[in-house]
């Protein structure tokens, strides 16, 4: 009789804990359904220290980095816009596309490389004396990421 009472015992209390465990699965959150954190860029983390950005240049120079990225995607939004209308001329048989979205376009694509040149001023304007032979360093670092760089082309496929 112990024995009996003991496995029944030892039977409600894991029937509760596996009750227990999946009520928690389906109460709380899902870790894997977050996204990822984008609010740590490992690339202005290389950049802090080439510079050897102090604390408080690192906190200014990631302001001006927040600031570019809001500039630069306000922009590219124009573009979007700019672009599809262009593009949508396409299903107009009696119309093409009006000259003027193409210098809208065209001026949006320069004051983005007005405002990324504009920020690489400001990011030299925070550097000391000492910081300022490591800003040639900064700049080749950032030019392949702008798409500007002498880089080869793949060989064409084999057929």
């Amino acid at each position: 009789m112990n024995k009996t009472k003991a496995l029944t015992i030892g039977f409600v209390l894991m029937t509760i804990l596996n009750i227990g465990i999946i009520i928690s699965l389906f109460v709380s959150p899902n870790i894997r359904s977050k996204p990822p954190r984008q609010d740590h860029n490992p690339l202005a983390d290389e950049i802090t220290a080439l510079l050897q950005l102090d604390s408080d240049q690192q906190t200014v120079f990631m302001e001006m980095i927040a600031k570019h990225k809001r500039e630069i995607s306000e922009i590219e939004k124009r573009q979007k816009v700019l672009l599809l209308q262009y593009f949508n001329y396409l299903q107009s048989e009696k119309q093409s596309a009006p000259a003027e979205l193409m210098e809208e376009f065209l001026t949006q694509e320069q004051n983005k490389i007005q405002i990324t040149y504009t920020h690489f001023e400001e990011v030299k304007h925070i550097l000391t004396e000492d910081q300022k032979p490591y800003f040639e360093l900064f700049i080749k670092k950032v030019i392949p990421i702008l798409g500007i760089a002498n880089k080869k082309n793949p060989p064409p496929p084999r057929d």
